[in-house]
């Protein structure tokens, strides 16, 4: 996914009566991930978001799996000079390595 393209799938979310509620309460949980993140324990913050995803019903937990590694994916689907440089280099290349693992799986329309 190009820039462009993310920023009119953001837009269209954004603005529809049905996705804008969940489109603003997952930007926020990630940016809540973020803050927890800054300055604190990385150890605290995996342990309580484990905690969240065992208290989700099954079927919720199996969704917001596939979300989150279909996120880092799109993530590592970017041009690289736009979205990473020196402090996050590391992960986006981890990201990479996961869509390519994972091509079959859910990139599985990648050309």
């Amino acid at each position: 996914m190009n820039m462009d393209e993310f920023g009119q799938k953001a837009r269209d979310a954004a603005r529809s009566q049905y996705d804008a509620p969940k489109f603003e309460k997952a930007s926020a949980a990630v940016q809540a991930l973020g803050d927890a993140l800054n300055g604190g324990s990385k150890d605290a913050v995996l342990i309580g978001a484990l905690a969240g995803l065992l208290s989700t019903h099954r079927y919720l937990s199996n969704e917001m799996v596939v979300v989150l590694l279909t996120m880092l994916g799109e993530f590592g689907s970017m041009e690289e000079a736009m979205v990473s440089d020196g402090r996050n280099e590391y992960a986006y290349k981890l990201c990479v390595k996961l869509r390519t693992a994972f091509k079959d799986d859910l990139f599985w329309r990648d050309k």
